[in-house]
């Protein structure tokens, strides 16, 4: 083998080959990147009052408000106004951008596919 590009082998009733860069190629974060996120989460949150962390708590479970208002002995449009301070607090905490890199692929995977189109393109461009 000389390359990422190369075949290891092709599947069954597949025209496709399974390429050295899908063996190695992860379909997860980077633990790294991972572990960074929880550390940062962890901070945050640990600047948060009790009724703002049990918000982000349910809804990072799917959970629903109405929980945290049971808990609080509040209705759930006294927990709804505490969204958008809460809102405010994660844009001034991680930086306005955090939306914007939160839905983002990772550079290296972007790289990776980038690299296989171009390949994909030389083949395709090549004469007979």
């Amino acid at each position: 083998m000389e390359g990422f590009e190369d075949p290891v082998r092709t599947e069954e009733g597949s025209s496709d080959p399974l390429l050295l860069a899908d063996v190695f190629s992860v379909h997860k974060e980077d633990p790294s990147m991972e572990a960074a996120r929880k550390l940062d989460w962890e901070q945050f949150t640990a600047t948060l009052n009790e009724r703002f962390r049990a918000i982000v708590e349910v809804i990072a479970q799917g959970g629903c408000l109405k929980e945290v208002g049971a808990r609080f002995k509040v209705s759930v449009s006294a927990i709804q106004n505490n969204k958008q301070p809460l809102a405010v607090k994660l844009r001034e905490f991680f930086g306005v951008a955090i939306r914007k890199e939160i839905g983002a692929i990772p550079r290296w995977r972007t790289n990776l596919l980038v690299h296989r189109e171009m390949l994909a393109c030389r083949e395709e461009h090549q004469p007979a």
